[in-house]
């Protein structure tokens, strides 16, 4: 029997509610998509997943690929995009000691305070914000809250992608995009703040080893294939966290290239060559290429704020809800939303804020309150884009990617309440997973080049562009000027420290 060619490249993007897997072939054809639910744990400011669903969601992807034809032998490598900022303890059998704690938990308020007061100096360090979401202070809490565990604990990992290579070939590892979001490395220099650790007394031994994104970490073993399925020898990438693998589906190869992404959390996003002193509300993320940064202004509302408006507003029906946007005028007659149901990174550093329905009257009714809560998203996100770039932006197009996309009523809004041109590739919210497969692909000799990944595969894939509504612009212009009065107006009324 003739063995058939190897001509996938398996790709696995964890999301915070859905891991998706997907085969690409040579051409860049997406297909055999599966989207597993995850299960997130919240209580108060506790939010956690459990890290053995994520591979029982592996394995369940790859279990279907098999079953419905796919040939071990025809999968060449695996690579990973997923989120970031992640806490996971694991034991020294590599066994989880606890559920992961997710980039969004935000328990860490009193040790990343005690952090700040005495390293001030931390967030010049990182060249990133720093805050009660980050590793750092997580990790501080564990040791201060559960002694046990954090002295159990021989290994910390950052993201499910990494506890996936982990449990594939037994490696240790984070890449640099991640890493660069953690609190624990100096950015210009790929090395993790000593300092730092020693003066809380936290151990280095116990942090993973950080390697470049196309870094093939490791092939398929025999046991491993036993209980995968994948054939011996297959490749398994370091992959991405998911803004490095999302910033290459978006196309983001060269300087000043630039889209918004809609995820559960979304954020503007471009690359540079630049290296800036730290910004309050900005990252800066290490890239593909050493000489390029992913300069990120980040929302922590976004996609879960629209999924919220829809159980609210529409029992959950998400067809309900675009009609009822449809069936309003822009501006909500008069209604205003801010939409920090979860905090806000930027243009406002405070996981406590709160959201806030302004203007409400007899004449309000829900449709007006589901359009205005897509408003004062899209108006959130102009703020992102004006924090990056005060002016215009060179470009008046912007592409777009993520699962809130599939909302046509939110692309439209965006274009109108930002004023550009957006462009949504087919199948955006799969983008993520084809950018994390641009590196085996180069590695395989299947391109030569990011550029020809980008130029053969990502720009050939079709796309829909909403243009901005000028009879909308002068409404959307006063909304906005009011939007941006509400935080400052109400933060100090609402006491949730």
């Amino acid at each position: 029997m003739v063995e058939l060619p190897r001509h996938y490249v398996a790709t696995f993007d964890v999301g915070s509610s859905v891991m998706k897997g997907m085969l690409i072939d040579q051409t860049g054809a997406i297909s055999n998509l599966y989207d597993i639910e995850l299960h997130t744990y919240l209580n108060d400011q506790f939010v956690e997943q459990d890290p053995k669903e994520w591979w029982k969601a592996f394995l369940t992807i790859t279990n279907n690929w098999f079953v419905c034809g796919i040939k071990p032998s025809q999968i060449a490598a695996i690579t990973f995009s997923g989120h970031m900022q992640d806490l996971i303890t694991l034991d020294e059998n590599g066994v989880p000691l606890t559920n992961a704690i997710l980039y969004s938990d935000n328990r860490a308020y009193n040790q990343a305070k005690t952090i700040q007061e005495k390293f001030p100096e931390i967030t010049s360090l990182s060249g990133n914000p720093f805050d009660s979401t980050s590793p750092l202070a997580k990790w501080l809490w564990l040791k201060e809250h559960e002694p046990d565990v954090e002295s159990q604990t021989k290994t910390l990992l950052f993201g499910p992608k990494d506890y996936l290579i982990f449990r594939l070939t037994g490696q240790k590892v984070v890449d640099p995009t991640n890493a660069s979001t953690l609190s624990l490395m100096m950015l210009t220099e790929n090395n993790w703040i000593v300092s730092v650790l020693k003066a809380f007394d936290l151990d280095s031994i116990k942090l993973p080893n950080i390697r470049q994104s196309d870094e093939i970490i490791g092939e398929i073993s025999h046991t491993v294939s036993e209980l995968t399925g994948f054939a011996e020898g297959t490749l398994i990438f370091c992959g991405f966290g998911d803004a490095g693998s999302t910033s290459l589906g978006a196309g983001v190869i060269q300087e000043h290239d630039q889209y918004i992404y809609l995820g559960t959390t979304g954020w503007v996003a471009s690359a540079t060559s630049l290296y800036n002193d730290y910004k309050p509300g900005h990252f800066q993320l290490k890239y593909f290429q050493e000489d390029l940064f992913l300069d990120i202004a980040s929302s922590s509302n976004s996609g879960n704020v629209h999924s919220w408006a829809v159980q609210q507003f529409s029992q959950g029906d998400y067809r309900v809800f675009e009609k009822q946007i449809e069936q309003t005028e822009p501006g909500s007659n008069g209604l205003l939303f801010l939409p920090y149901l979860n905090g806000q990174r930027s243009p406002v550093p405070d996981p406590h804020a709160t959201g806030a329905f302004i203007g409400l009257t007899k004449k309000t009714t829900t449709k007006h309150m589901c359009r205005a809560v897509l408003e004062g998203l899209c108006f959130s996100f102009k703020q992102l884009i004006d924090l990056k770039s005060p002016h215009p932006p060179h470009s008046q197009i912007f592409y777009m990617i993520g699962g809130g996309t599939k909302s046509a009523s939110w692309c439209q809004v965006m274009a109108d309440v930002c004023h550009i041109m957006i462009k949504v590739p087919e199948n955006a919210q799969y983008l993520p997973a084809l950018g994390a497969a641009a590196s085996p692909f180069i590695k395989l000799g299947w391109e030569s080049s990011y550029e020809a990944f980008a130029e053969n595969i990502l720009s050939k894939r079709k796309s829909i562009t909403y243009y901005p509504n000028l009879a909308a612009q002068s409404i959307y212009e006063k909304s906005y000027e009011h939007f941006k009065k509400i935080y400052p107006a109400i933060n100090h009324l609402v006491d949730v420290h």
